[in-house]
């Protein structure tokens, strides 16, 4: 699921490699010291320009990035760079903005093994980040996720609807959160406990958070939209939440038609709506 501070709360961070010593026991005395240090300390800067490289210079025809990117084709004027994991968790709602929004962006997709080292160039020392024109980095998802949504147009046509849009972003933020804790683990790495506590969840859990989304939807919003009668990110984050849920239950919606509503107005926009069928076909080639 997607929002948050990530670091990464719903991965796995992989263990460091154990770094090889140097032998110095043939070199010169008057020189092993001071050139195995000097070589360490360049292979260490070589090392972290080489992670630093991975953030700052995506290969723009790199296979998961291109797949991203091909239905994003509006002009902005500024450049984005998202940092993320080659998963959902929390960089999913921003992607999805950016979808829905149809604006052009690097999608970075850092690899566990790299996250160790790379994780102490990261503001927060977490993912997401988000880079903007090469002059500055947002942390944060949910601050980056409104962030770009303005951008996008999709946060809201006044101030109201901007307080409403916020109002349900945070819902979603307590919903999403209590997922993160409860059902990511077994996500991640299953145990004998997993078919419990995924229903204790569902039956338990999910229940309340939703009939709070679909109170919202129905106070707040209009012709299926959370807030007002057109897209917003609050939508997005509602979408990413059920996506999830429906992994788990595919019925789950049965009982609150509004929120079903809400998702095929969402799925309404053909920007959102090809970047959905692009990820599912990257899931089926990875399955």
């Amino acid at each position: 699921m997607g929002c948050g501070s990530s670091n990464p709360q719903n991965v796995v961070e992989p263990s460091k490699q154990p770094v090889p010593t140097e032998n110095t026991e043939n070199l010169p005395k008057a020189i092993s010291t001071r050139s195995v240090r000097s070589t360490k300390s360049q292979n260490a800067a070589a090392s972290r320009t080489s992670l630093k490289q991975s953030v700052e210079n995506v290969n723009p025809t790199s296979s998961s990035n291109l797949l991203f990117k091909k239905s994003l084709r509006q002009s902005s004027p500024n450049n984005f760079k998202l940092n993320y994991f080659d998963l959902t968790g929390r960089g999913e709602l921003i992607r999805l903005v950016f979808a829905a929004g149809n604006i052009n962006y690097e999608d970075n997709r850092v690899k566990f093994e790299q996250w160790p080292e790379l994780k102490e160039l990261m503001p927060l020392g977490q993912l997401p980040t988000l880079q903007v024109n090469d002059e500055f980095v947002l942390v944060q998802s949910l601050s980056i996720a409104r962030f770009v949504a303005k951008e996008a147009g999709l946060a809201g046509r006044d101030s109201v609807e901007m307080a409403k849009v916020d109002a349900v972003l945070e819902t979603c933020k307590d919903f999403f959160d209590l997922f993160a804790q409860q059902v990511g683990p077994q996500l991640r790495n299953a145990t004998d406990e997993k078919e419990e506590i995924v229903r204790d969840f569902l039956n338990n859990v999910a229940p309340s958070n939703l009939q709070k989304l679909q109170q919202l939807v129905e106070q707040y919003g209009s012709e299926g939209f959370s807030v007002g009668e057109q897209l917003t990110v609050a939508d997005l984050f509602i979408h990413d939440i059920i996506t999830n849920l429906i992994f788990l239950d595919a019925f789950i919606l049965d009982s609150y038609p509004l929120l079903k509503q809400n998702r095929n107005a969402t799925e309404s926009n053909d920007s959102l709506r090809s970047y959905l069928e692009q990820r599912k076909q990257l899931n089926r080639r990875r399955s």
